[in-house]
């Protein structure tokens, strides 16, 4: 594609303070400097004055979290919108493990496309009290409106080869795949036809998020499609990446110029070491000038790295050296065998997806001791039980699955709440004494 293309600095990625209510008692592991895991949690325990238990949940949620049907969360809007009780505890009152289901109910109840929910009422109230970013993955690639999106952050893209095998695209994703590489001219056709549907479909996934965050993961090359092509199958990944970054420059470019802003983030795929990142990075701001030439400056994107959560620290911490954000793929095929391989003490501490804490808490200690300041997302399945681990890591982002979408975003916002609560009456302890 490189050759078919018209001949015709990156802003480091800043990190938003976590808010203070959270800090103060979760404290991320980039605070504790050397020592164990276990040495840092001990510390960080007796600091905050209490231990984090085996099976961590909303703190002091039992006077909250009743409202777990339709009217109930209709009441609690009601009552917050007059005045009668605080937003605040309306959100601490609502069940973050039914929110989802709710909204579906409510859905039925509504008489126009444009008309608000009360459940999305108090989602959006959700959004405004929340500092975690969440956002959404994959959600447009099933071409249905009703997705909701609304209070993602944005949109993440991490398995864009699994789309090209079931999405609308598998046909020309096949003849690509089964192309004979000795017929230059059929395949200069393929790869034009592959390039134009997909810029298409990146287009459509732009202005749909109407200037939100597009993350886009390049093609990994991890499915066993691969291993079957018939040239060499390092050179066919480049190429496909190279159609894959035509395409979506391609559609940033399209969209700039109806006027719709563009943000876009692209993800190097599990590069093992800085030297890998480094060559995939100098890769993307080649096929960035040769598509957009002298508009090139007028596009503005951040390039960062997916890790998976068992990659070498050494690696992870000198990848995370360059890289403007990190995003921890949080599914991986063998990660409910880590469960096993843990102690009988760290084997209660486990996220939904398998992961043992102490695990991913060493990974994001090794990145931060080296940059502080980079934002870290874990991806994947997130569910609202996976959020105390987000918090006693000092995480920026996480990015869930449409379905869970709704629960991670009120169960965040109940978390912050209530740390907040708790450092209020720590601060009114103190003055007292």
């Amino acid at each position: 594609m490189k050759g078919e293309r018209c001949q015709n600095s990156f802003c480091q990625f800043g990190s938003c303070p976590a808010p203070c209510g959270v800090e103060a008692v979760h404290q991320p592991a980039c605070g504790q400097m050397g020592g164990s895991a276990r040495d840092r949690r001990s510390g960080r325990e007796e600091e905050n004055g209490r231990q984090e238990s085996d099976a961590p949940h909303l703190e002091d949620a039992g006077d909250y979290a009743r409202a777990g049907s339709l009217p109930e969360i209709a009441s609690l809007v009601e009552l917050a919108s007059i005045g009668s009780i605080t937003r605040e505890k309306a959100l601490l009152s609502a069940d973050s493990e039914r929110i989802g289901e709710i909204l579906q109910e409510a859905e039925e109840y509504r008489s126009k496309p444009e008309e608000g929910t009360t459940p999305e009422m108090l989602l959006d109230w959700s959004d405004s009290m929340r500092s975690l970013r969440v956002y959404t993955e994959e959600a447009p690639y099933l071409y249905r409106q009703n997705e909701r999106l609304d209070g993602a952050a944005g949109l993440v893209l991490l398995r864009e080869e699994e789309w090209l095998r079931t999405g609308h695209l598998k046909e020309i994703y096949a003849e690509w795949l089964n192309r004979d590489p000795g017929d230059d001219g059929r395949e200069r056709e393929i790869q034009e036809r592959l390039m134009n549907r997909w810029k298409g479909h990146l287009v459509n996934l732009l202005h749909s998020l109407q200037g939100a965050p597009l993350t886009v993961a390049l093609v990994s090359g991890r499915l066993k499609d691969y291993r079957k092509l018939k040239g060499d199958a390092a050179l066919d990944i480049d190429m496909l990446r190279d159609i894959q970054l035509e395409a979506l420059f391609r559609a940033a470019q399209s969209c700039q110029m109806q006027r719709i802003d563009c943000s876009l983030k692209l993800l190097v795929p599990y590069p093992e070491d800085g030297e890998a990142f480094h060559r995939i990075h100098d890769f993307i701001d080649r096929v960035g000038e040769e598509t957009l030439c002298h508009q090139r400056r007028s596009l503005v994107y951040r390039v960062g790295a997916m890790l998976d959560w068992d990659v070498r620290e050494t690696a992870a911490a000198e990848i995370a050296r360059f890289a403007d954000f990190i995003v921890i793929n949080g599914k991986h095929e063998g990660a409910w065998l880590m469960e096993y391989l843990v102690s009988e003490e760290e084997r209660g501490k486990v996220l939904s997806a398998g992961i043992p804490y102490s695990v991913l808490e060493e990974l994001v200690y090794s990145i931060r001791r080296t940059k502080p300041a980079i934002r870290i997302c874990l991806s994947g399945a997130v569910k609202p039980s996976d959020l105390a681990y987000v918090y006693r890591l000092g995480l920026n982002a996480v990015s869930t699955v449409p379905s869970e979408l709704p629960g991670v975003r009120l169960a965040a916002a109940q978390w912050e709440l209530l740390e907040r609560q708790h450092e209020q009456r720590r601060r009114s302890a103190q003055g007292r004494t």
